[in-house]
């Protein structure tokens, strides 16, 4: 059975228009990932702070909700925040490569159907037309998300890890679980930033 152009041509607009929805989704997911990240990290460094308080107002939450006296301490709740944070990271830098992928397709996409268009600039939304006269505000924002935040990451939480062991004092396997969990997320910001800057 043979295609004829204009239903190639159909199907390649079709099959645009789904990948760029699929791109807003990610997007949106990378977003709400990006604030779980920011509050999780707060807490972190909250708990230094007000470990004692902030443990109390959980347990009494825990209790309240499941109707059980549990109690967490200081080192599991510390580890789990850890654990938290490197799992949202993780799930946002694959996100970010995912959506960096899909700009690269959706611009071979672009090049198909303006090939079958018979048309140089027939869809370029989101290939060449957006890249050209890309605003400063936006390169600016680029080198933030790209650049400074996954260093000021890094600085950061190396900071809380140096605290955790001269200021709390913390030994023994909690420590050497914050340190593994703090290795796997300085590994996953250099991947990542591989990934992002690899064809700039």
């Amino acid at each position: 059975m043979s295609i004829t152009e204009e239903k190639k041509l159909e199907i390649l607009y079709d099959h645009y228009k789904d990948t760029s929805l699929n791109v807003k989704e990610y997007i949106k997911q990378r977003d709400k990932i990006f604030v779980f990240l920011i509050i999780v990290i707060f807490i972190l460094f909250l708990q230094l702070s007000f470990s004692n308080q902030s443990l109390s107002a959980l347990n009494k939450f825990i209790e309240n909700k499941i109707g059980f006296n549990f109690y967490f301490s200081e080192e599991f709740f510390n580890g789990v925040l850890w654990f938290i944070l490197f799992s949202f990271l993780l799930r946002y830098s694959q996100i970010n490569v995912l959506i960096n992928r899909q700009y690269d397709y959706l611009h071979s996409v672009e090049d198909c159907i303006c090939i079958k268009a018979s048309k140089k600039n027939y869809i370029r939304r989101e290939g060449h037309e957006y890249l050209k006269n890309y605003p400063f505000l936006s390169e600016w924002a680029h080198i933030v998300y790209t650049w400074i935040f996954p260093i000021l990451l890094i600085f950061i939480l190396f900071i809380k890890i140096v605290m955790e062991i001269k200021i709390t004092k913390k030994h023994g396997i909690s420590i050497y679980f914050d340190g593994i969990i703090f290795l796997l997320i300085f590994l996953t910001v250099v991947l990542y930033l591989v990934n992002i800057h690899r064809k700039r």
